[in-house]
């Protein structure tokens, strides 16, 4: 028999199944976006750390921050 708390905790793994493979599929994309996120949040770099990893400009950097993070946030609330 499942219990209210099992199913709950059964569509909870679903749940973070899905956005599991969403993240996957951002990180695949391979973007600009994509590796700076990765580069800040993930190993902790500065702005311009990332900058004079990749090459990008300190203001690329900072746009392509925010376009990532608007993307995971994205990713994050659907449904």
């Amino acid at each position: 028999m499942i219990t209210a708390s099992a199913a709950s905790q059964n569509c909870g793994c679903v749940t973070a199944g899905l956005r599991w493979s969403r993240l996957v599929r951002l990180i695949e994309r391979r973007s600009h976006s994509v590796e700076t996120l990765i580069l800040r949040l993930v190993e902790g770099m500065t702005g311009p750390e990332i900058a004079a990893q990749t090459g990008l400009t300190p203001d690329s950097v900072r746009v392509n921050l925010c376009r990532g993070m608007k993307m995971l946030r994205e990713l994050l609330e659907a449904k």
